[in-house]
């Protein structure tokens, strides 16, 4: 799913009017007109006589489009009522609004469109606080009044969609932070914008879904043996710690890892449980680092005090994509060498975690979660995994969301598992983006799969993770 940043929603308009010699007449008919058609076609029912419709219109292009709406609509014999915020002078004029608005069965949203940066000021929030207090459908022209369009953040008030028409291409901020809750259900309309044009331009932001999880999913061939599919060195586990060492190998052998290798940082019977299926080292061999034998590398999850250490070795030793979580990025944001990793290095942290590597505040990384995770992979030369509601992967230039994932994730060592997931697909070959969007996209799904089969959002462990796996894998493949 192609996202757009309000930049490039913007270049897109205006090059398909200086390019292709559409104007914005045109474009804002036929956004009209197919919003009309459309929600005519969701809400019928709701529309026949004497069922009303209110369309509240805003300044600039997205009133336009919400004037050219109630027109189309008025075409198809819907009664309509137009009312724009300039027409409310008055404390009596809000009142008569909010009559109409909670007598009518849909109301149109076309205060604001993708362009709004600002608070929303006094009449315009009561206006929006009206129709979300109203028992209406609520259809979003564009974009949902008050929500910041590149970030998620709701400015002040905005509208709680039922339905958001946009058009051309979706807004990168409705999939981060208050975004999803306001938008309802998403359509994307086709208003005239060239294919080729939303391609090239919209091309830094891409949503996960279940479509991408199906492309890049491992498979396995016939010939295949444990030497085909890699080998994860995991770098875990301390005295008190031996739990992060067992989610993050069990997430690494259950993804498809033909080898996991757990190195731990004091004796591995005093750190892990019973675990056969993985080998052990601990850090005091030498062998581990003189002749590394892995595909890939996992460094940090319960590791403690030798984490730094670690980092230095294997960047040194190998070559191989490596995985930084937890105690490895609290060795790297305390140290003071400016250690440059690998481009092939996948940071994984949360805003907490990524404040103290960055120097920015978590609540300000929550509030732009593209910008910071840019900046992040810039500053340090490698991917960063931004984990949280809606994680963002980012190389710098481009970036993804994660279309899955709720709070049932909010507790610890569900990240352990999350590294040993993405160190799996790393092991398997897969690149680097790919293994950590992958890892991101399948653990969000393990995640809403628990809570779509019936059981609390309060009750999910990490170990649940691994163990639900190979049942959401088979799903994720489309196999019955």
């Amino acid at each position: 799913m192609k996202l757009a940043s309000v930049k490039e929603a913007r270049e897109i308009d205006a090059r398909t009017q200086s390019e292709y010699g559409i104007s914005s007449a045109d474009l804002i008919d036929r956004a009209g007109r197919l919003s009309a058609a459309r929600l005519f076609a969701a809400y019928a029912e709701f529309l026949e006589a004497p069922n009303f419709a209110v369309v509240l219109c805003g300044p600039g292009n997205n009133g336009a489009d919400g004037l050219v709406c109630a027109s189309a609509l008025r075409e198809l014999g819907v009664r309509v009522e137009v009312v724009s915020l300039s027409d409310l002078k008055s404390a009596s004029d809000l009142e008569a609004l909010g009559k109409k608005i909670r007598d009518c069965s849909v109301v149109v949203d076309a205060l604001f469109g993708i362009g709004l940066n600002r608070e929303i000021e006094s009449t315009a929030r009561e206006v929006i606080q009206r129709v979300n207090e109203s028992s209406a459908k609520r259809v979003s022209l564009d974009t949902p009044s008050g929500l910041d369009s590149e970030t998620g953040v709701v400015l002040g008030e905005a509208v709680m969609a039922d339905l958001t028409l946009t058009f051309g291409v979706a807004k990168r901020g409705f999939a981060v932070n208050e975004g999803p809750r306001h938008l309802g259900r998403l359509e994307v309309l086709d208003i005239g914008f060239p294919i080729e044009l939303v391609k090239r331009v919209a091309s830094t932001t891409i949503g996960f879904d279940r479509k991408l999880i199906r492309k890049f999913l491992p498979r396995r061939h016939s010939s295949g043996n444990k030497s085909s599919y890699g080998r994860v060195q995991i770098f875990a586990g301390s005295a008190g710690m031996g739990g992060a060492a067992m989610l993050a190998g069990s997430a690494a052998a259950r993804s498809g890892a033909g080898y996991v290798v757990v190195t731990t940082n004091g004796r591995p019977k005093d750190v892990l449980a019973e675990a056969p299926e993985f080998m052990t080292a601990t850090l005091d061999d030498a062998r581990v680092f003189e002749k590394p034998k892995w595909t890939a590398a996992i460094i940090g999850p319960g590791l403690g005090d030798k984490a730094g250490e670690v980092i230095r070795r294997v960047r040194d030793a190998s070559d191989s994509p490596t995985v930084l979580d937890a105690d490895g990025l609290s060795a790297l944001a305390k140290s003071t060498a400016g250690l440059k990793l690998p481009p092939n290095w996948i940071l994984t942290p949360h805003a907490g975690e990524l404040s103290r590597l960055i120097g920015v505040d978590a609540k300000t990384i929550e509030g732009d979660r593209f910008r910071y995770a840019e900046e992040a992979a810039k500053k340090f030369g490698c991917l960063v995994l931004l984990k949280g509601f809606r994680t963002v992967v980012s190389n710098g230039q481009r970036a993804v969301v994660i279309l899955a994932g709720n709070p049932a994730l909010a507790k610890a060592g569900m990240g352990d598992v999350l590294s040993g997931m993405i160190g799996g697909f790393l092991a398997q070959g897969l690149k680097p983006f790919t293994a950590a969007c992958l890892g991101a996209a399948v653990h969000g799904h393990l995640a809403d799969e628990w809570v779509r089969s019936g059981r609390d959002v309060l009750s999910f462990q990490p170990s649940d993770l691994s163990a639900s796996l190979p049942f959401v894998l088979k799903s994720l493949r489309g196999l019955k």
